[in-house]
């Protein structure tokens, strides 16, 4: 095994990069720093039509969703609920938040 790995290192490897190496095209890192609040990232994604009783169902949990000043009622709509790693729950219509629930499906306030 080391004299297998002793010859990829000096022999193949070599080879290797310099057939496919390339140089930098600027100076640098390309990537980006992590802005955001890493707890806002869900786990899970699954997507809901919600009921006519303006409720939506996620992993047995009943989540109703209040009227606000967007929309009275999100019958039959199409919704993405949202689980976090602390297993808050969160329902989406596109990229806006409609509502936010405790593990148990329990509305938490909405935020000013």
């Amino acid at each position: 095994m080391e004299a297998a790995n002793r010859f990829l290192r000096e022999s193949q490897l070599p080879k290797r990069n310099a057939r496919f190496s390339r140089p930098a095209e600027g100076e640098g890192t390309a990537f980006a720093p992590f802005r955001g609040d890493p707890s806002e990232h869900p786990v899970v994604q699954v997507d809901r039509m919600v009921g006519n009783d303006n409720t939506a169902s996620c992993k047995g949990r009943t989540l109703q969703i209040s009227e606000n000043r967007h929309r009275r009622r999100y019958a039959r709509v199409a919704v993405r609920v949202r689980e976090y790693p602390d297993d808050r729950l969160a329902v989406f219509r596109g990229p806006r938040c409609i509502g936010r629930y405790e593990s148990s499906g329990a509305a938490l306030p909405a935020e000013a």
